[in-house]
């Protein structure tokens, strides 16, 4: 009864009655807010592991591979992108859901269940597969429940919930590792994404049902319209920049012929994926026409800003743990510092653009203060800080909230109700690029340093290699370790933590000629 009326208030034109259209709008709101938990939960699962891979790596005693364990969810994510809108317009925006749901719950098994470190890589990448499709499905499902005039807003607050999802993600990480295990991080989200799956099932109307012949036909014409061949190629592009990235390492650099072999497969595999996209695909990954306008600039802006930001948030949680600053908690609050400002950045933009239909001026003031934020973290955090200096992670935070608020109210200003589900679906993509390689090269830069800075401090003492082993897999072997060498481990590791900083910083800059040359769009 209760899903009839639902279904109702979804399609029937002939609702007349004031008092029952209140209350449906209310139950209207209720689903959508069930819909957006399950955006939350996907976008939490990308940041869920930042604060706790150094303690799942020295689990496994492979700290080395924290890398792989960073990027395994946006990997999985940036391939299964492209594809769901087309899974969308073949099976139905709520079967799509459903099915994403499913294997959402059960990459979650797998990950809590991993017995090792390329087990629970496995896993996050089926996360980040089957997450993509909540966040992109979750955001068409709700556009066509609601009024046209109201959608430009509630899409951002669909991003705004996916923002909040990314910020507790760390937190909850954190807290669940140190008190139940780190493997409840994983298991928790099964009962709460199987809630969203339930309203989904009783409160949103079935999809329209399709002939079998023509859903033959379309079936088959839809998969032949998926881009296979770029998707295939992006996916070994990614996984070949990450092993350049990671030898390319001052630690790694002597094993010349990997250097070789990766920068080449690296170089051959963007080159096939850029002439798959522009000469061969019948319906590429992006939009070229839309990439060569002013969608094209937000898009890359969102790679650079996301690469510094992740860079240097995925490094944070180990920076403490590894200098030694305080303890649990003052570790918890530098992520929560990090982190909690991001959505209310995004609440506060999303709120001031509402009330002056302008919104690139945010934009060069977020820029401008993530610069200043990231010179601050260089600049102090490279000799160790006091812990009140924790608090100037919270205006990084706030910036990035308003910068990506209104970069995605300008984004979609840009679109059509033609090019919107493509478009957006790109424009993920590159955010999720950006969280690829930014904690690739910022894992890279640190451990590099760090290693190429131990080996030299530790030369000359009996088995130096096998003592600098240890203490890169495991951040527990280096408090076992004499007092004065424990001084040495410090000071290495805060020397390579400088590198990371730097490399934030040269990334937030180069997004601001593009955010500068992108003109502002009317808004409605």
């Amino acid at each position: 009864m209760f899903s009839e009326v639902a279904l109702r208030s979804w399609g029937s034109p002939f609702f007349d009655d004031k008092a029952e259209t209140a209350r449906l709008s209310r139950l209207q709101l209720l689903v959508i807010a069930g819909i957006y938990i399950g955006v939350l939960l996907a976008s939490s699962g990308d940041t869920l592991v930042v604060a706790v891979y150094n303690s799942i790596g020295s689990d496994f005693h492979d700290l080395s591979k924290g890398a792989w364990l960073l990027v395994s969810y946006s990997l999985g994510s940036c391939i299964s992108s492209p594809t769901f809108g087309t899974f969308d317009e073949l099976y139905g925006k709520k079967t799509t859901l459903l099915w994403t749901y499913f294997l959402f719950a059960a990459g979650n098994i797998f990950c809590g269940a991993s017995t090792s470190m390329p087990q629970l890589v496995a896993a996050r990448v089926l996360v980040g597969l089957t997450s993509a499709g909540i966040i992109c499905s979750s955001s068409s499902t709700v556009t066509g429940l609601i009024p046209s005039d109201k959608a430009t807003w509630l899409r951002s607050y669909a991003d705004v919930a996916n923002t909040i999802g990314r910020s507790l993600g760390a937190a909850v990480g954190f807290l669940f590792t140190k008190t139940i295990g780190w493997r409840w991080c994983f298991y928790s989200n099964v009962p709460l994404i199987l809630l969203c799956a339930f309203i989904v099932v009783y409160q949103i109307p079935p999809d329209s049902p399709k002939s079998s012949q023509r859903m033959d036909k379309s079936l088959l014409s839809g998969v032949q319209n998926i881009d296979w061949a770029g998707i295939f190629s992006l996916a070994v592009t990614l996984v070949q920049l990450i092993l350049f990235i990671q030898t390319l390492q001052p630690g790694q650099i002597q094993q010349a012929r990997m250097l070789y072999i990766t920068g080449a497969g690296s170089i051959f595999s963007i080159s096939i994926f850029v002439w798959i996209e522009t000469s061969w695909a019948s319906h590429p990954i992006l939009p070229l026409g839309s990439m060569k306008k002013a969608f094209g600039g937000y898009c890359l802006s969102q790679f650079l800003i996301l690469s510094g930001r992740t860079g240097l948030l995925t490094s944070v949680v180990p920076y403490f743990t590894r200098a030694n600053i305080g303890g649990d908690i003052t570790t918890l609050l530098a992520g929560g510092m990090l982190l909690v400002g991001l959505p209310v950045g995004g609440i506060l933009a999303n709120h001031l653009v509402r009330q002056t239909r302008r919104y690139k001026r945010l934009e060069l003031i977020a820029i401008v203060l993530l610069v200043l934020t990231y010179l601050v973290v260089f600049l102090r955090w490279r000799e160790g800080i006091q812990i009140w200096e924790i608090l100037f992670l919270f205006p990084s935070g706030l910036a990035a909230g308003m910068f990506l608020t209104t970069q995605f109210i300008g984004m979609t200003t840009e679109l059509t109700e033609n090019n919107l589900m493509q478009c957006t679906g790109t424009y993920y993509l590159f955010q999720q690029l950006g969280r690829i390689l930014g904690p690739a090269i910022g894992f890279a830069l640190i451990q590099g340093n760090f290693q190429a800075r131990l080996n030299w401090k530790l030369r000359g003492r009996p088995n130096t290699s096998e003592l600098v082993r240890d203490i890169l897999n495991d951040d527990k072997f280096a408090r076992t370790l004499p007092v004065p060498m424990q001084g040495v481990v410090r000071e290495c590791y805060l020397y390579g933590f400088q590198f990371a900083a730097l490399f934030s910083i040269f990334s937030t800059i180069a997004a601001l000629p593009i955010v500068v040359l992108v003109r502002e769009a009317h808004l409605d």
